[in-house]
């Protein structure tokens, strides 16, 4: 099996043979999960779970108009910007940017005032300085090195212009049973073998990082959904959201030996499969999320000389 060195890039791990996987090919990048199809559909299920989750798509303190430019971060799919786009009167001008282009929808498909590119968070442009009225950012928490946080967060407070907002969403915790629990600790292991921190409360840390960079007026909300069929579509939705997860990680940790906790594929598949028996006769399994708002704080006036100039 192969080992993975917490250094080594994404893009250079040789997979299994038995995994027909596509992972991100962006050089640097510890993103932990698949860039195919497969993680389309995920990610279009995740989104309307998220969505109906906490409802409205926007929850900081603002109305966009035509003169307001829109962000998102590891857009991936576009899907939250694109349903943004629908439901703004006002014609805004939407960006989304990600570190590859594989799961930007069709530009012939976009009206003129959206648009995608390849970025990174952690090293916007520019020209982009004092743009934006909204940055958007969802579920990082498996694609960032520890020190690779602040750094992001500093690039969004410099594009942000004064008195703009961000709004972060986070998974926060599962919670179903010891076997969810083993399956996360085999997680936890797989993110410290590439130094990302898979925290199981995200909400002071990120709140802290945000407060250092210099954003203030922090609101948090954090809701829950259910997982397993005893709690509906939401539960059957959260379900396959987290078991499409886990099947996109399997490579990965195969690749680190198994991290303690499995050393076969089939081992893999048979805690998978207990995971979700766990899931679907435990009322009460659940999925936390975090949403955070920071605004970006107005300029400051200067105070008047003693001549009163």
């Amino acid at each position: 099996m192969l080992i993975v060195s917490p250094s080594q890039d994404q893009s250079q791990v040789k997979l299994p043979a038995s995994e027909p996987r596509r992972y991100t090919r962006a050089p640097g990048t510890a993103y932990l999960l698949p860039s195919d199809e497969e993680e389309r559909q995920r990610l279009t299920k995740q989104n309307a779970l998220i969505n109906r989750t906490f409802g409205e798509l926007v929850h900081a303190p603002i109305t966009l108009t035509s003169h307001d430019f829109v962000l998102e971060s590891a857009a991936g799919t576009g899907a939250w910007l694109l349903e943004l786009a629908e439901q703004t009167p006002e014609a805004a001008k939407f960006i989304g940017i990600d570190i590859e282009s594989h799961l930007f929808p069709n530009p012939a498909t976009l009206p003129p005032n959206i648009s995608f590119e390849v970025q990174s968070v952690l090293n916007l442009p520019d020209e982009w300085t004092g743009k934006y009225t909204l940055v958007h950012q969802r579920l990082l928490i498996a694609a960032f090195r520890t020190a690779e946080w602040p750094q992001a967060f500093k690039q969004i407070f410099r594009v942000l212009r004064p008195g703009g907002w961000l709004q972060l969403e986070e998974n926060d915790n599962w919670v179903a049973g010891p076997v969810m629990e083993n399956f996360r600790s085999m997680m936890l292991k797989l993110g410290e073998s590439r130094n990302i921190d898979l925290w199981p409360d995200v909400t002071p840390v990120l709140k802290g990082y945000l407060e250092d960079c210099g954003f203030v007026d922090v609101r948090v909300d954090r809701r829950c959904s259910p997982l397993g069929s005893w709690g509906g579509q939401d539960g059957r939705d959260g379900k396959d959201n987290l078991l499409s997860l886990f099947r996109g990680i399997r490579a990965p940790v195969m690749g680190g030996g198994g991290f303690g906790v499995v050393d076969s594929e089939e081992m893999y598949d048979d805690l998978m499969n207990r995971v979700e028996l766990e899931m679907d006769s435990e009322p009460g399994a659940l999925c936390w999320w975090v949403m955070i708002c920071a605004r970006k704080p107005e300029f400051r006036k200067s105070s008047p000389s003693r001549d009163g100039s």
